[in-house]
């Protein structure tokens, strides 16, 4: 399997997501962000679940639901 990191976050994942799933890997992959989902160093869930709907609403809008 592969994954992709760097700067990875709620604010930036939509358009990074959408790029990956273009031009860059079809097929399985994962997104490493812990550090983008953490809010005073503690791992935040509120931002877990923002960004796993943002990757639903991509996924939904290019056309790529299972």
């Amino acid at each position: 399997k592969i994954g992709y990191a760097g700067g990875f976050n709620p604010d930036n994942v939509a358009g990074k997501l959408e790029y990956l799933l273009k031009n860059v890997k079809k097929g399985t992959f994962w997104i490493d962000m812990e550090s983008g989902v953490r809010t005073d160093d503690w791992f935040d869930t509120s931002k877990v679940r923002r960004v796993l709907a943002i990757c639903k609403e991509v996924i939904r809008d290019l056309g790529m639901e299972e």
